[in-house]
């Protein structure tokens, strides 16, 4: 609690299993809110350019 302070309410939503979420997918979310009680979603990690460049070269070698 500490690190993230005092909890609010954001979203409210319906979860339909037979609609699609953005990223994670509805049965995920609901098996989380289930058992912990809420689902926290953060952004993906950026993606290493750099890395794919490298790995790119490797295959082509």
């Amino acid at each position: 609690m500490s690190t993230f302070g005092r909890p609010e309410l954001v979203l409210m939503t319906k979860l339909d299993p037979a609609k699609p979420l953005g990223i994670a997918s509805t049965q995920k979310v609901m098996e989380a809110l289930k058992l912990q009680g809420f689902y926290l979603q953060v952004p993906p990690p950026p993606e290493n350019l750099l890395e794919q460049h490298k790995a790119q070269l490797k295959a082509a070698s």
